[in-house]
């Protein structure tokens, strides 16, 4: 069985903004820059939780909830 998505998961969009952010706040510190990366952060975590336990339950990649 092979599944094949087209485009990019909202989980490589946040590790991308992630780093993103770290670059920046390398150069520009700030109590909100780290408020945002770990706001970022805490999603990224969120949404790999919601993927380990729909794999758990067997119903990743479908559309069953």
């Amino acid at each position: 069985l092979t599944t094949v998505n087209d485009g990019t998961t909202n989980e490589e969009v946040l590790a991308m903004l992630i780093d993103r952010m770290k670059h920046l706040n390398e150069k520009f510190p700030c109590s909100e820059n780290e408020c945002a990366i770990a706001d970022l952060e805490h999603a990224l975590a969120q949404l790999n939780q919601r993927t380990a336990s729909r794999k758990a339950r067997g119903v990743e990649g479908k559309h069953e909830a």
